[in-house]
């Protein structure tokens, strides 16, 4: 099995570099990662046009790390709230069901 791989190379803040995407790593490209980094980045320079390219780079960072937390904490309470879903189902399935003698 071979690994197809790209280099993209890109700037954001001033900041030039390299971004490798393996076609068959990942259904989320290098492209789409830049532009939601460049969103925030975006968003953060116009709330506070003050701030230095580092500062804004770190409330990025910052930003996206708990946006991403906070997906990874409902995406685990759905599985837990799924989870005691389907015990229920299956002690509902068993307590109706016939039983054999």
């Amino acid at each position: 099995m071979s690994l197809e791989q790209s280099v993209f190379s890109y700037d954001i803040l001033g900041y030039k570099f390299q971004l490798s995407a393996n076609a068959n790593e990942s259904d989320v490209g290098p492209e789409q990662v830049v532009d939601m980094v460049r969103e925030c980045t975006d968003r953060i320079r116009n709330q506070n046009p003050t701030l230095d390219r580092g500062e804004v780079a770190l409330l990025a960072a910052l930003t996206i790390a708990k946006e991403n937390l906070s997906l990874e904490n409902e995406y685990k309470a759905s599985l837990d709230e799924l989870q005691e879903t389907a015990k229920d189902a299956l002690g509902l399935i068993e307590s109706v069901s016939p039983t054999t003698p």
